[in-house]
């Protein structure tokens, strides 16, 4: 089982390509050459059981800060900007990021995403946690 700090860098890109999909990840990965890209998705496919999702969800979070530290986003406050990549998510994808939250968590996640989107992942959920997270 392979911790946060056992994972490479390009194990890290390939975590992320995973948890994005092909179509984000075309977009967020468009500078490297196509063969990288090809690896980078085959790699990914290979870490996807052997990494606990635990350790997906702690590269993403690194990830994410990591993103919001980079200077391009020092001009805009980071409240505005917080889950605006929560919109790029499909339903699947925004329910596994989420689902594993503290209601609190989620309610707060939910409340920056559109109304579809929102019911879609409510209307997964059991009616105790929607409870909690409404």
């Amino acid at each position: 089982m392979k911790t946060l700090e056992d994972l490479s860098g390009y194990d890290k890109a390939a975590i992320i390509f995973d948890i994005l999909g092909d179509s984000l990840s075309i977009n967020m990965f468009k500078d490297i050459p196509e063969a990288e890209f090809y690896k980078l998705r085959d790699h990914a496919k290979h870490l996807r059981n052997d990494v606990p999702t635990s350790v997906k969800k702690e590269v993403l979070e690194d990830y994410y800060f990591k993103m919001l530290s980079n200077e391009k986003y020092k001009d805009q406050t980071s409240s505005e900007k917080m889950f605006d990549f929560l919109e790029g998510l499909d339903d699947e994808q925004l329910y596994s990021l989420l689902s594993p939250e503290k209601p609190r968590v989620i309610a707060l996640a939910l409340e920056q995403i559109d109304n579809e989107k929102r019911m879609n992942f409510l209307s997964k959920v059991d009616v105790e946690k929607q409870n909690k997270i409404v």
